[in-house]
């Protein structure tokens, strides 16, 4: 049912009352409502109309146009009707920063994770922690920003874009929540471990080529070496030790062999400390390996003696140290120190 307002007081009753109720004036009545034609502008002319074309209403409806009017334009969209909305674009672009960092960040997280691995393998753990956390902030940003975007594309169509790279940012950053994570926080613990049981695989050997040049050097001072000792080239051209063992650089030390007359100093130093090892070691003609933690330098004879199981001596007596002593059936590799024990 439509509505008609008073001329004289401007109260708003019903389209089919013919007398006011406020002031008691005559209403245009029902009558004039269904014979009410749109008026055009004085001065405007409708652009494509031949001619004004009349079309009859019911009370309570918008009068539809004629044909070739305009439609009423607002904003940048253009509206007619109570319930009927049409839309235009605009041609500007929409924004999609959010969406389009979602995917950046859902595709460089597992790359930044696997290079963090990467790298605690020469640069040590904190690489690896560190790479497992910046990894882990780019999925949540993936997750997260994917997830506005797509609010804000649903919200306003018009002003904001790219939704498909936000559900694209959802889906890797809720693949790499499930799957990738755990993966990067096992390999931020074992790492750690596998350079450590690393390290400690390469002092091991490197004590062993010790006491086995050592070894090695005593059967060349006694046979071809006539009272003196020789280098490494030496005593493999002598077949004591074998070619890999003259490599001056194995297992991530470097071996350096200073032979004169009847005495010699080796040492064998971290090539990448604190990575390939942490403890530098040395062994003279005494036969006694010394070693400590020189900072990446080389060991020397003031350095404290390496027991038989590879760890430090708290003193040479209790130690367990080892030197060479000549006997008459030839060199004896022998304990430096001795512990009483039993009953006196």
């Amino acid at each position: 049912m439509g509505s008609v307002t008073c001329e004289r007081c401007g109260f708003v009753s019903f389209a089919t009352s013919e007398v006011c109720k406020q002031c008691g004036g005559t209403l245009p009545g029902t009558q004039a409502v269904l014979h009410w034609r749109p008026q055009p502008q004085p001065d405007w002319q409708p652009q494509g109309a031949a001619d004004w074309q009349q079309h009859q209403t019911q009370a309570g409806q918008w009068p539809q146009p004629a044909q070739g009017w305009p439609l009423p334009s607002h904003g940048g969209s253009t509206h007619y009707g109570a319930q009927q909305n049409y839309y235009e674009d605009d041609g500007q672009p929409k924004r999609k920063g959010a969406a389009v960092v979602s995917v950046v960040c859902g595709l460089l997280a597992l790359p930044v994770m696997i290079l963090g691995a990467a790298a605690a393998i020469s640069l040590g753990a904190p690489a690896a922690i560190l790479g497992a956390v910046v990894g882990l902030v780019m999925i949540i940003l993936s997750f997260t920003l994917g997830i506005v975007g797509l609010v804000r594309v649903n919200r306003n169509p018009f002003e904001f874009g790219g939704k498909g790279m936000a559900i694209a940012g959802v889906i890797l950053g809720s693949l790499l929540l499930v799957s990738v994570v755990p993966i990067g926080i096992i390999t931020a613990i074992a790492v750690p471990n596998l350079m450590l049981a690393r390290r400690a695989a390469n002092e091991a050997t490197a004590i062993s080529t010790l006491r086995t040049i050592s070894l090695a050097q005593a059967d060349y001072h006694s046979a071809a070496g006539e009272g003196g000792y020789g280098d490494l080239d030496d005593l493999s051209r002598q077949n004591l030790i074998s070619e890999t063992m003259a490599a001056e650089v194995r297992n991530g030390y470097r071996f350096e062999l200073t032979a004169s007359g009847d005495s010699y100093e080796l040492t064998a130093t971290p090539v990448d400390y604190p990575d390939s090892g942490m403890r530098s070691f040395y062994v003279s003609e005494h036969g006694v390996i010394r070693g400590a933690d020189k900072k990446g330098e080389a060991a020397d004879a003031e350095d404290p003696p390496i027991s038989t199981n590879g760890g430090f001596a708290d003193s040479p007596a209790s130690a367990g140290g080892e030197e060479i002593e000549w006997t008459e059936n030839g060199p004896v590799l022998r304990r430096t120190g001795s512990q009483s024990h039993g009953r006196r």
